[in-house]
């Protein structure tokens, strides 16, 4: 069995990749939600910067923690209708779970 991974408040980076710029930081949590604090975050067409967003914790089967995806525009947070969904419109989206932050201080 694989060991739980529950999010914890601090700085953070998605990937291993330190050239790369990122810095999210998880500034507080309580038993169903997390706040985020994007400071810098490049997905593959746009980007985040200074934001700040709660999002309810989610809990799969093994225990690890995760957010449900975040669809964003132009530093702009949206939630995407079922058409735009199955569109090519230009969207990105922000995915995290517990277990794939790197802490970075």
């Amino acid at each position: 069995m694989t060991e739980q991974c529950k999010f914890v408040v601090g700085q953070y980076r998605i990937t291993d990749d330190e050239t790369r710029a990122e810095d999210i930081r998880i500034i507080k949590i309580n038993q169903q939600f997390i706040t985020f604090h994007i400071v810098e975050y490049h997905g593959w067409l746009y980007s985040l910067y200074d934001i700040k967003f709660r999002r309810k914790i989610h809990t799969d089967k093994y225990g690890n923690e995760y957010i449900k995806p975040i669809y964003y525009v132009w530093n702009t947070i949206f939630k995407p209708s079922a058409k735009q969904l199955d569109s090519d419109s230009g969207f990105d989206v922000f995915l995290c779970n517990a277990e794939e932050l790197n802490k970075t201080t």
